[in-house]
């Protein structure tokens, strides 16, 4: 077992475990110093980034896992809305969830990437110990942290820690993406400039903007994926997830979409009162469609 852990619990619902995605530091430096910030959930100048794993239930216990990566515009991580909140429903339902505090790029791209490429293998590395299936463990992204989702659903086959990872030889390709009001492309058209300018700076290239707007870089062993998102978001326009819709379709990847005629931006799992309190039902039915949360 990886030398990652800071904190333990036996495997319940209300004891997660906390570990570090770098116990001996990660192999880039993003460019941040000092300790973390923290405001009200929101969590920035994170250099060290730790993930949180939550067990179900034993009696609804399945063996599938979700990696949550909040939102935060690449700036911060939202840890209450967009990650605490869907602990609760995930376990609920039987789902192993694992939330990822992860570095913020701070222009340094490929940190925020490496960590999400870490987490995937040390879930899919500690797989039996869990009691979960290593061919079930998707990802769940919300805002920006649906681009890092998004990313790691169509960059899995490169390597950003450049052979720096010890577990490099374990795959971090997500079984299945979910994603909600997810950044897929930094146009103003169609995504969020500032996400992607936190990403790389104020000198992003055009290069940059092509490789990492992820609906151009969909295939046909792209995971499968659900998206949720609300018309009037005028944060991340809605065209973003259709952008990514279209380009699942367009490759044979089976894919659902909910978009809600309200809800604006960074609704988590759903606002008391309004219909996007639905979309975690949808998401589960869905799931089951699939065939990802029959009884172990």
């Amino acid at each position: 077992m990886l030398n990652i852990l800071l904190a333990t619990g036996v495997c319940g619902a209300d004891e997660p475990l906390t570990l570090r995605l770098w116990p001996d530091g990660p192999p880039d430096n993003n460019g941040l110093t000092g300790p973390e910030t923290f405001d009200d959930g929101r969590v920035g100048n994170i250099s060290d980034p730790t993930m949180s794993v939550h067990f179900p239930p034993k009696e609804k216990a399945t063996d599938t896992a979700v990696v949550v990566f909040p939102g935060g515009g690449y700036s911060f991580v939202s840890t209450y809305n967009e990650g605490r909140n869907q602990v609760k429903w995930l376990t609920a339902e039987g789902i192993t969830a694992i939330v990822v505090k992860y570095r913020m790029p701070n222009h340094h791209y490929q940190t925020s990437f490496q960590d999400a490429q870490r987490a995937m293998r040390i879930v899919r590395s500690h797989a039996a110990e869990w009691d979960i299936s290593p061919h079930r463990i998707g990802v769940l992204g919300f805002s920006a942290g649906g681009h890092l989702a998004s990313t790691a659903s169509t960059h899995y086959k490169e390597d950003f820690a450049s052979g720096k990872d010890d577990l490099k030889d374990i795959s971090c390709r997500p079984d299945f993406t979910i994603l909600a009001y997810p950044v897929i492309t930094g146009r103003p058209e169609s995504g969020h400039p500032g996400s992607f300018g936190n990403l790389f700076g104020p000198g992003i290239t055009e290069e940059l903007h092509e490789r990492f707007s992820n609906d151009r870089c969909v295939d046909e062993d792209t995971p499968p994926a659900f998206l949720v998102h609300a018309t009037d978001d005028v944060a991340v326009p809605v065209k973003s997830s259709l952008l990514y819709y279209e380009a699942l379709r367009a490759h044979g990847v089976p894919v659902a979409m909910h978009i809600y005629h309200a809800g604006g931006h960074g609704f988590g799992a759903g606002r008391p009162g309004q219909s996007t309190s639905t979309w975690p039902r949808l998401c589960i039915d869905w799931m089951r469609g699939l065939g990802l949360l029959e009884k172990r």
